[in-house]
């Protein structure tokens, strides 16, 4: 897991300042030793801001497993703390949460109040989120939070057009919102780490077959992956390899459960597949267009998509043909059971065009 307090400690006070003396803080709204998924997105997005800011970096300063008394004191130390930065930084930058709600609302205020810029970051409809997670109160606050907005001069970063569409509905106005997909942040490959047993079950496996596909994923409702099973059913020549935490949803042959995986083992499995699948049930939470994290770690990693939704990678011209979409052409897995290209050209195209630096060039 990459522990992003650690990479920021890491680098010296000159690496972080330097060039241009605006400073950036950078907002994250959760625990950085929780988010080992997410942490590669924000060692990402640092990484990219450095190179123009001085950057400062604050996360919540307990985790699920502290006391209450600590979790109390430090939600409210943190809101205090962030409050003085963001008075004292030239551009913020927050990733919206349902834990920091009242944050948000200091943010609205504060942006009436400044000719700085302050920077929403929105990965999805957290409303339609929090309702299908049963949470229907904090859904409520959280819907009354988003239409506040429109009161405010922040300027709302969308992952994808759809979620953009969701805050114009709130009565954001357009000027004020922009659409910025996700990149890509490569870890380190750490040989030693490779589970070579985990290794040689997949090339076993795959002796039998002539290609291989590779689910990565989690246990939340919209992963879909009975879904993915059910689609990929008919494909006797193909072998699904699922990466996570599931009880085994499909006894078939050429399904293999090879759970949890680091990254380092997962980079030597991505060299024997053909592509990577996403989520397969993102429209139970109201979604119909993604850009998720795992998706443009396959890109990265030389693998075409195949989804049943709209992945934002197909909004750049470059990367749209490697994006198979079933759910607008029935015939896309056969097209790519037979789509020969190149690991290495996707790779580069996914580099260029999906890196940290190149989407957050305006910020």
């Amino acid at each position: 897991m990459i522990k992003i307090h650690t990479w920021l400690q890491s680098r010296s006070r000159l690496e972080l300042g330097f060039v241009m003396t605006a400073t950036l803080l950078y907002i994250f709204p959760l625990f950085a030793g929780d988010t080992s998924g997410l942490s590669k997105k924000v060692v990402g997005q640092c990484q990219a801001f450095k190179k123009k800011y001085k950057l400062r970096f604050l996360s919540l300063p307990f985790s699920a497993k502290d006391s209450f008394i600590k979790k109390l004191s430090g939600y409210v130390s943190y809101h205090l703390r962030c409050a003085t930065l963001i008075c004292r930084s030239d551009v913020v930058y927050y990733r919206i949460s349902i834990h920091t709600l009242f944050l948000a609302c200091f943010l609205m205020l504060y942006s009436r109040l400044t000719s700085k810029k302050c920077y929403v970051e929105h990965n999805a409809d957290i409303v339609a989120e929090l309702q299908l997670l049963k949470r229907h109160k904090t859904a409520a606050i959280a819907s009354f939070v988003l239409r506040l907005f429109k009161y405010s001069h922040c300027i709302h970063i969308s992952m994808t057009d759809e979620i953009k569409q969701l805050l114009l509905a709130c009565g954001i106005e357009s000027a004020l919102n922009r659409v910025i997909q996700n990149g890509y942040f490569y870890p380190e490959f750490i040989r030693a780490d490779v589970d070579e047993s985990v290794i040689q079950l997949a090339k076993t496996s795959l002796s039998s077959y002539q290609k291989a596909a590779i689910f990565v994923g989690s246990d939340h409702p919209w992963v879909g992956l009975d879904r993915l099973l059910d689609t990929l059913s008919s494909e006797a020549s193909l072998c699904l390899f699922v990466v996570g935490d599931y009880n085994k949803q499909a006894k078939a042959d050429n399904v293999v459960y090879l759970g949890a995986c680091n990254y380092s083992t997962l980079t030597k499995l991505y060299e024997l597949c053909h592509f990577g699948c996403g989520p397969f049930a993102f429209d139970k939470k109201n979604m119909y267009e993604s850009c998720t994290l795992k998706a443009r770690e396959y890109l990265f990693h030389g693998l075409a998509l195949f989804m049943n939704h709209k992945d934002m990678a197909e909004s750049i011209q470059p990367l749209e043909p490697y994006v198979f979409n079933i759910n607008t052409d029935d015939k896309a897995l056969t097209q790519l059971m037979h789509f020969d290209y190149s690991a290495s050209e996707l790779k580069r195209l996914a580099n260029t065009h999906l890196s940290w630096d190149a989407l957050l060039a305006d910020i």
